[in-house]
Formats: C-alpha cells, sequence, structure tokens
C-alpha cells in the first residue's frame, strides 16, 4: 500500500516539486498550499506522514505541527519540518512540539528517499514490528539537571531501548549520546520517552531501568548512518 503524505508548502515550485519526487518514490502525496485547509483534513483523514513548511502565512508550520499533535487521528503521526534555515530556537520549539525529522532546502530526491525510509520506519515502530537489532554499546542519557549512565539494549532507525540508571519522566524529552560499533562518528539526538520500565528489587548490580526511546528532529544525513548501520547488523545476523 502506497504510503498517504500530506505536503503542505505555500510555494507553488516546492510542492509541485516535493509532489513529484515523493510519487517517483512510489508514495501518494497530497499537496495542500493553504495551511488552514490542511488542519481541517488533518483532524478527519489519516495521513502515513506529512511535510509542514515552517514559513507559512495564516497559520505556521509550528502551529498546524502542535495541531496534528493534539489530533485524534494523526497524533503520532510523523512529521517532517521543511526550512531554509534551523536556528537554534526554531529546532528547540520543533524538538518540543513532537517533530520526526527537518528536511533543509532546497530538497533532493536522495533526502526524499531517505525520509520515506524513516517514515516506514516509524509506522512499522506503531506496529512493533520495525527492524530492530540488538546492540549493547554505553549510551548517556540527560534531561533537565540530570544526565545517567547506561547501555543500549536494541536499536532501530527511529529509536532504542535502553537500560540506564534512573528512569527519565514519561513522555519527556531526553537528550542522548552513544556511539556504534563500525561508526567512527558520535550520535547527539533528541528522543521522546515512550515507555519505561522498571524492575524493582533485581538484586542485580544492573541497571534496572528499561526504557523506550524514539528520536526526534532526526536530519536525513543521521537517519541515512542509522539505517545504514541496521541493515548491516542484520545482514550481518543473517548470514
Amino acid at each position: 500500500m502506497k504510503a498517504k503524505i500530506l505536503v503542505v508548502d505555500d510555494d507553488q515550485q516546492v510542492l509541485y516539486l516535493l509532489g513529484e519526487l515523493l510519487t517517483r518514490e512510489g508514495a501518494e502525496p497530497h499537496c495542500v498550499q493553504s495551511s488552514p485547509q490542511a488542519a481541517e483534513r488533518v483532524e478527519r483523514e489519516r495521513f502515513d506522514g506529512v511535510f509542514l513548511d515552517w514559513n507559512m502565512p495564516e497559520l505556521s508550520g509550528l502551529k498546524l505541527a502542535r495541531r496534528i499533535r493534539n489530533s485524534s487521528v494523526n497524533a503520532h503521526c510523523p512529521i517532517v519540518m521543511l526550512t531554509g534555515f534551523a536556528t537554534p530556537e526554531l529546532r528547540e520549539e520543533s524538538l518540543r512540539i513532537g517533530i520526526n525529522f527537518f528536511l533543509p532546502k532546497p530538497v533532493s530526491m536522495q533526502q526524499v528517499r531517505v525520509l520515506l525510509n524513516g517514515i516506514h520506519g516509524l509506522m512499522l515502530d506503531e506496529r512493533r514490528t520495525a527492524p530492530r537489532i540488538p546492540v549493547h554499546t554505553p549510551v548517556v542519557c540527560a534531561w533537565d539537571q540530570h544526565q545517567v549512565k547506561g547501555r543500549t539494549l536494541n536499536l532501530s532507525a527511529t529509536g532504542m531501548l535502553a537500560a540506564l540508571e534512573e528512569a527519565p519522566p514519561l513522555q519527556g524529552w531526553v537528550n542522548l549520546g552513544f556511539s556504534l560499533p563500525r561508526d567512527p562518528q558520535p550520535y547527539e539526538l533528541t528522543a521522546h520517552v515512550a515507555r519505561v520500565t522498571v524492575f524493582a528489587g533485581s538484586g542485580q548490580a544492573v541497571p534496572n531501568h528499561q526504557v523506550g526511546l524514539r528520536f526526534v528532529g532526526v536530519v536525513p544525513e543521521t537517519l541515512h548512518r542509522l539505517t545504514e548501520f541496521v541493515e548491516r547488523s542484520q545482514a550481518t545476523l543473517t548470514a
């Protein structure tokens, strides 16, 4: 089944280009130039992903993203924010809202392809069938005034399960730092705390908080690295 993608941009040329790129990649784009019209559609139609321009009249990309996160049918829909520039303030506000990916303008076919793979991964994560591989590597998790250590248990291109010394607040936001085998560049990502499992009284000298984390605000290059690592690891495990 084709991925049903809502594309919202007041620039007709960008809208046409994204529609063409998504169609070539096998998706079903629904292109809308009016953000208020898009807000009405997300309240009554289910989408597999949404591409939003940050700078739009009437209803900005951030305001529309909030509408999506508060909607009954698209609250967990992957959101890609389109922007020609991403200031620290914009990124921080976007992450608080729950933007999953950033797509810088001008867009390219490779970037769209990578982000569609990421959207597909998030849809599979919702069904708990996304490709997850066992990975045991140190991770640092920080929020508010807390900074705790732990180890990853498994990893997908869009999230991880980690065992931490202390659990962050459920549904909160954390900053992660970790490295992966055979990948020289460390990762620094923001994540949403999707679930927390505590094994009280285990009596073992190991972290006893298992935390499910979903990455947010990922740029295409980082998503591509994560996807390649998962695919390489899968091939090794099945060889």
